[in-house]
């Protein structure tokens, strides 16, 4: 049940939770199910932007993270993520990027 959703969330999902659980409908779980999925998707994959945003970038947040990069990552006015390479990076090798 809902309890047991709401063991697993972080403080801004509970609170959510309490004000979706007022309306009390099957319907405001089913939201709230949706709403803590996207929350979960955005803190893991998100990138912190300029002024204080969160911003997910559905192909950078593909890139995995090593403590000796290949790559780096960037903000440009606007949340525009570039990507660029650090090193010479050899044909079939991964970029990755520090998550740091």
């Amino acid at each position: 049940g809902p309890k047991h959703v709401v063991h697993h969330m972080d403080a801004a999902q509970v609170g959510a939770s309490r004000a979706l659980s007022s309306i009390g409908s099957e319907a405001s779980l089913e939201l709230l199910a949706k709403v803590a999925h996207a929350a979960a998707v955005a803190r893991i994959n998100g990138f912190h932007g300029l002024e204080d945003t969160l911003c997910v970038y559905p192909r950078t947040s593909r890139f995995n993270h090593a403590c000796a990069p290949n790559a780096e990552y960037g903000m440009r006015q606007g949340n525009i993520m570039r990507v660029r390479a650090i090193r010479s990076i050899a044909e079939g090798e991964e970029v990755c990027i520090c998550y740091l």
